[in-house]
């Protein structure tokens, strides 16, 4: 009996120090769902981590603050101007405790209006 129980402790702590493991194995990844609004899936970051999703524009960053499930999945919506150089060429999101994810938006290149 003392010997079984011995067993299973040890079969749980192996399990234990198992899961942390995969998670740390696993790289965060980013998906484009819609360019307009822009709206991005992330995937394999840290359970429940705050994480900073970033939209890089030729006209300046826009960014928002989304929190993970508890399986390390998020969803954020970005809105961004509805003009050529308003539109994002790179997403990234950056947690408290992953690794940073990165992005490349496809789309036609910002031109911008001539200099008088």
């Amino acid at each position: 009996m003392r010997r079984a129980s011995i067993l299973v402790l040890a079969a749980i702590g192996a399990t234990a120090l198992a899961v942390p493991a995969a998670q740390a194995g696993t790289v965060p990844k980013l998906r484009l769902v819609t360019a307009q609004p822009l709206v991005v899936r992330g995937e394999s970051f840290r359970p429940s981590e705050r994480v900073v999703v970033t939209a890089l524009t030729a006209i300046g960053p826009k960014r928002v603050v989304v929190r993970a499930t508890a399986r390390g999945r998020f969803g954020a919506t970005l809105r961004l101007p509805n003009q050529p150089c308003g539109k994002a060429f790179a997403v990234r999101a950056v947690g408290e405790q992953s690794r940073p994810a990165t992005l490349a938006v496809p789309g036609p290149p910002c031109v911008p209006p001539p200099i008088d």
